[in-house]
């Protein structure tokens, strides 16, 4: 009798446990669209992650190279002006040199600067004293 119990006892639980079972799997298999769903829609935001991660690295990388052209560019553009500055300078050194040799030279066209050189100042004198 306790034998014939047990049994029972023990075939009730097996029946309670298969019935849990299935409801478990009818409730898995009424969740797995929501749960495949779930699992797509994760792998998509797992691939845009991926690609703004990766636009991020390129946009990076491109803002460091813009940083490089700018800083050569620069550097660039001081040699430039440098240059620029010196022969500049170098033109109107020459052309100092080169008036100075015409104005002190034994020239006809030194001889005639001076005589224009010597009126303007009689002329200057003349126009102040009348002043």
């Amino acid at each position: 009798m306790l034998a014939r119990l047990s049994e029972d006892r023990a075939r009730e639980i097996r029946r309670i446990a298969a019935l849990e079972r299935a409801s478990l799997e009818q409730r898995l298999l009424e969740q797995e669209p929501t749960i495949k769903a779930y699992a797509e829609e994760q792998e998509r935001l797992r691939l845009n992650y991926d690609r703004l991660k990766a636009s991020s690295q390129r946009s990076k990388d491109h803002y460091q190279q813009l940083k490089v052209e700018l800083a050569s560019t620069r550097a660039q553009l001081k040699a430039l002006q440098k240059a620029q500055k010196t022969l500049a300078a170098s033109r109107a050194h020459r052309l100092a040199n080169a008036y100075v040799r015409l104005a002190t030279g034994h020239s006809l066209v030194a001889r005639t600067l001076l005589l224009l050189r010597r009126a303007a100042r009689a002329l200057n004198r003349v126009r102040r004293a009348l002043s």
